[in-house]
């Protein structure tokens, strides 16, 4: 009997988990995808000196959040978003519109592909 109860508190304590990291994951990306879409119209606008704040502010976001995703994402996911942040700005250094541009799409990109890879779903338990 004990067991059985052990097993269900284990149970019911990883489910809470998922769902918990679910919907950190979901405000997370909506979250960098409000400030990387405000920062496309900046790079749009050519005013490459706030979207490198705008990136300085999303990489101090990032810093605070990655330990907490690094419990739930693949690693090698969290640092092709490293990897792309740094790319993103030294493009903005240089003021390389298309550059920049192609930078934050491919963030963007990121946060939706790896969102929608942790969703529950069919496709993703197959």
């Amino acid at each position: 009997m004990k067991k059985n109860i052990i097993a269900l508190v284990l149970l019911v304590s990883v489910i809470a988990y998922l769902v918990f990291m679910l919907f950190y994951i979901g405000n997370v990306k909506k979250d960098f995808s409000n400030d990387l879409g405000q920062m496309i119209d900046k790079i749009n606008l050519e005013n490459y000196e706030e979207a490198m704040d705008s990136l300085r502010q999303i990489k101090e976001k990032w810093d605070k959040k990655a330990p907490m995703l690094a419990s739930y994402y693949d690693h090698d996911d969290l640092e092709l978003f490293n990897t792309a942040i740094s790319e993103t700005e030294t493009y903005l250094e240089l003021r390389s519109k298309n550059d920049s541009y192609r930078s934050v799409k491919r963030l963007l990109f990121l946060f939706e592909h790896v969102y929608d890879s942790e969703q529950i779903n069919i496709e993703n338990i197959l």
